[in-house]
């Protein structure tokens, strides 16, 4: 069975991800985010619910990604409505 690895921009407090989680099982998630007091939160989350081992939680913006890292699909709807120039925006996530 293939893992699809999904990149979660934006993750927050992981609300986005745990749906997508429960929903898909067999998908691993990194989650990016700047701020490490939310991602803390997103740990706790995702350890209670049981999930926390298919996910890989990163302090920093997408550019702050190893950049020899690939992905199946990638989310943020959470911050979508926050982008400006969505044109730059898409380029960077499908470097």
């Amino acid at each position: 069975m293939h893992e699809d690895n999904i990149l979660c921009v934006g993750a927050g407090t992981g609300a986005e991800m745990i749906q997508l989680a429960q929903t898909f099982p067999q998908w691993t998630f990194i989650a990016v985010d700047p701020s490490d007091v939310v991602l803390e939160v997103c740990r706790q989350r995702l350890d209670t619910l049981g999930m926390i081992d298919r996910c890989t939680l990163h302090t920093g913006s997408v550019e702050t990604l190893a950049p020899t890292k690939t992905f199946d699909a990638a989310t943020g709807l959470s911050v979508s409505q926050t982008i400006m120039d969505k044109t730059a925006q898409i380029a960077s996530i499908s470097k």
